[in-house]
This record gives C-alpha cells, sequence and structure tokens, in this order.
C-alpha cells in the first residue's frame, strides 16, 4: 500500500512538472497546421462511393479486436464517432456535399484556433474534434486508421485548462514555466504512450517474439517496390527506397546492418514508451527515433505522415526563446 501511495505522489508530482507556455503554444500551432494538411491532402467526397453496408461494419469486422479495445463492438465504435445519428436512419448518411461542408468547417475551426486559441471552454477544439471523429470514423471504415495519434492530441485538447498566448490578438511568448502548462503537456504525453504501449501490446499477441528478429526489412521494401512496379498495384513507395537496398557499407547493404534489429528495437521501445512519462527530457531522441522509423516503414508502403509530423512537434523548439544560461541554471 506504502509502495501504491509513493507511485502516486511521484505521478502527481510528475503530472504537474512545469513546463514554458511557449511549448504548448507551438505544439497547438503545429497540430492545427497539420490537420489542416490532412484534411487537404485528399478528397474525402470520395467516400460516398463506398456501398451503405460498409456504414454498418465495426471495428471486429475490419480490424484485430485488441486494436480498438472496448470500442470493438459496433454500437459503441458508433457512438465514439457520433454515427449513432444514423440508426434506423433517422438522419441519412452525408452526400457528396456534406463531406466538402465538413472537410471545410474543419479547415476553419483550425484557422480560428491558430489565430485566436482554443476559444472559451474550448469550444473551438471541441467542434473541430467532433466533425474529425465523425468524418475519420468513414475512413476507418474503409480500413485505414493511420490518423489515431493526431485525433487522440486533438481530443486531448479539449480538456486543457492553460491560456493560450500566442495568438494572433495579443501574442506573447510565455518563457516562463507554469504549473498549468506542465499539466497540458502531461496530457500530450499521456497520448503518445497510450498510443505507443497499445501497438507494443498488439506486437505481443500479433507477432511471435522469434519473428521480431527475422523481418527481412530490405527484401520487404524490394519486394513492395516490385509489385508496385511490375504489377502495377496502387502501392506508392518513392524509388529512393529501392535505391536506399542498394547502399552498401564495404560488402554489406546497408539496410541489413538494422534489417533484423530495428523491428525488434521499435517494438520494445513501443512497451517501454510509459518511461516518456517520467523521463520527458528524453523526448528528443525518442521523436528522432520514431521519425527515422516511420520514415523507413514508409518503404513497404505503411506511411505513418500523421505520426512522423506529430513526433516533430515534441522537439524542444521552445528552447530558442530561452538564453542558454538561464535554461541550464533551471
Amino acid at each position: 500500500m506504502t509502495n501504491i501511495k509513493e507511485f502516486l505522489n511521484l505521478f502527481e508530482q510528475k503530472y504537474n512538472f512545469p513546463e514554458m507556455g511557449a511549448r504548448l503554444d507551438i505544439f497547438r500551432i503545429g497540430l492545427f497546421l497539420f490537420l489542416i494538411f490532412k484534411i487537404l491532402n485528399r478528397d474525402y467526397a470520395n467516400l460516398v462511393f463506398f456501398p451503405e453496408e460498409n456504414w454498418h461494419y465495426g471495428p471486429t469486422e475490419i480490424y484485430n479486436p485488441f486494436n480498438y479495445g472496448f470500442l470493438s463492438p459496433t454500437f459503441l465504435y458508433d457512438i465514439f464517432c457520433f454515427h449513432f445519428i444514423h440508426w434506423q436512419k433517422i438522419i441519412p448518411y452525408p452526400t457528396k456535399l456534406v463531406f466538402v461542408f465538413i472537410e471545410y468547417l474543419i479547415i476553419l475551426f483550425s484557422f480560428i484556433i491558430i489565430l485566436f486559441g482554443r476559444g472559451p471552454k474550448n469550444i473551438f477544439v471541441i467542434l473541430t474534434y467532433i466533425l474529425c471523429t465523425y468524418l475519420m470514423g468513414f475512413v476507418n471504415r474503409t480500413q485505414e486508421n493511420e490518423f489515431l495519434l493526431m485525433q487522440g492530441l486533438i481530443f486531448i485538447h479539449c480538456f486543457m485548462k492553460h491560456h493560450d498566448c500566442l495568438t494572433i490578438r495579443k501574442p506573447q511568448i510565455i518563457k516562463n514555466y507554469q504549473k498549468d502548462y506542465g499539466n497540458s503537456f502531461s496530457l500530450i504525453i499521456v497520448v503518445f504512450v497510450i498510443y505507443y504501449f497499445g501497438s507494443g501490446t498488439t506486437k505481443l499477441t500479433d507477432i511471435n517474439l522469434i519473428e521480431w528478429f527475422n523481418y527481412d526489412l530490405r527484401e520487404e521494401i524490394i519486394f513492395v517496390y516490385l509489385k508496385k512496379k511490375l504489377a502495377g498495384l496502387p502501392f506508392h513507395v518513392p524509388e529512393f527506397f529501392y535505391e536506399l537496398t542498394q547502399l552498401k557499407f564495404y560488402n554489406f547493404y546497408f539496410l541489413d546492418l538494422i534489417s533484423y534489429f530495428g523491428p525488434a528495437i521499435s517494438y520494445i521501445s513501443h512497451l517501454l514508451s510509459p518511461l516518456l512519462f517520467w523521463y520527458r527530457d528524453r523526448a528528443f531522441f525518442l521523436g528522432i527515433f520514431y521519425v527515422g522509423f516511420h520514415f523507413l516503414t514508409m518503404g513497404v508502403a505503411i506511411a505513418f505522415v500523421g505520426n512522423m509530423l506529430m513526433w516533430t512537434l515534441m522537439l524542444p523548439y521552445h528552447k530558442l526563446f530561452v538564453k542558454k544560461n538561464a535554461f541550464n541554471s533551471r
């Protein structure tokens, strides 16, 4: 019992650990800029070409149940994604015009959040989250779920209590370290931990431990590239990755040097991700690692561009506003 109390005390101390206001402003601006990029990056109106029966499927019919946990039952997923409004066809499924209107609304609210902040009671973030979750609920039912990390970060912004200072009305760069900003940054870290730790646990259930060290990344990149090149399959694999497979270091292929240990290291890092909450100053190194990891997965047509962008926001840009000796004395 004493150990539990000590752990909870340590957790509370870390949760309340002060952070600089500028870091939260930079994260907010970057997050919603990337959201605008994400929305503009594809035409979601094409979702109308899917048969209506497709929207009746839940995660259990599409993904491994472990991927969505308690949301796996279709009715819970409908509630989570606000698709319950279509039960019994009380409200018909969106038309092409409605999908386009939702896209424009998300972009509009994102610009408002970037320029003016989250709004009273975080209202602009809440509206953006509802629209994003509703829209991505349809996308996830087409076997795409790369938006989950960004979605979680938008969700957590609905509960932040700190004041946005870097806005167009009264632009201020807060260099002080305060508890409120620390609480908000702790919530951001919790989202990263939940996402990657959850992913790590699925690796334990889906992949044999021996197979963690048997994945031939170089061979897989070549295989996927040739499928795209020769068979004309709709994979987007840049030519760069095939050229990377031919790069040698002395008599060894460069990718062979990391191929058999790289995946295992990434899976282990997933399982150790809760340590990020306690050693948050290591987020810089972990961010560089995951940007590199997700970059290499693009070679096998697994694009986690959104995750890469989210990790770039964890880099300590805020330190540019602090004098070196002032920071070192902290």
